[in-house]
């Protein structure tokens, strides 16, 4: 009895030991809330340059007339006309459209794996009635050659 007690008690260390290793992996594994994976992603994107929204500058001259317009593009050493600049700022995305946009090609993903599933389930099944459709129509050719065989042999 005393060694049946010992193995019981190895046995229950031996599981205690497996399930301290393999339950924190276990758990690890398991994705985080969609806010915490919002988080997480975080550190892995480029920083930002700045938040503030997009900045659109515009420069124009001042209207002239045409007699000094002349005179002026003689006494211009440039070939480029300066009318009007406009610059604007690329607009930048914040760190949760970065961290969302690996998230929804993900979630696209899987919505089109799951949607080629469920077709190609159509398709087996469209394929499995027709096969049971015609071997209904077999079974129905054969019984009524065995029902005419029948009668032609009471027939004689």
């Amino acid at each position: 009895m005393d060694n049946r007690l010992t193995q019981r008690l190895v046995g229950a260390a031996v599981i205690a030991a497996l399930a301290v290793i393999f339950v924190p992996e276990l758990l690890e594994r398991s994705e985080p809330p969609p806010d915490e994976r919002a988080v997480a992603s975080q550190p892995q994107s480029p920083p930002q340059q700045s938040s503030a929204p997009p900045v659109l500058t515009i420069v124009r001259s001042p209207p002239q007339s045409p007699a000094l317009d002349a005179v002026s593009a003689a006494d211009r050493p440039s070939s480029a006309p300066e009318e009007s600049v406009a610059t604007a700022a690329e607009p930048t995305e914040t760190a949760a459209e970065e961290a969302a946009r690996p998230q929804l090609a993900q979630e696209a993903q899987e919505a089109q794996e799951a949607q080629e599933a469920q077709e190609a389930a159509r398709a087996e099944r469209r394929e499995a009635e027709r096969v049971a459709a015609a071997r209904a129509r077999e079974a129905e050719r054969r019984e009524a050659e065995r029902v005419a065989a029948a009668r032609a042999r009471e027939a004689e």
